[in-house]
């Protein structure tokens, strides 16, 4: 891991830690002080080593470290969405 790519994920880390929810790409980069491009460049370059994971279904505030928790409940963060249920008859 590169020291930019540490940065990017220390950074997505802290934001999910204080918010219970994973920035946007332009979040990381205001807060880095870089561009959108340069974030997802890293992000994938994460993603591809197993740092981070991408929730399916979701476009926006998608990926979020590899075992990350809720900061209010403590609950792990969701990456892929269960499956609907059926509705039983009683």
């Amino acid at each position: 891991m590169t020291p930019a790519q540490r940065k990017v994920l220390d950074a997505i880390q802290d934001y999910v830690t204080v918010h219970g929810r994973p920035p946007t790409l332009a979040e990381i980069a205001e807060d880095l002080g870089c561009s959108r491009i340069t974030v997802w460049e890293h992000a994938q370059r994460l993603k591809e080593t197993g740092h981070l994971q991408k929730s399916e279904g979701r476009k926006y505030r998608s990926l979020v470290p590899t075992g990350s928790r809720c900061s209010l409940c403590g609950q792990p963060i969701l990456v892929e969405r269960p499956a609907p249920t059926e509705p039983t008859e009683a």
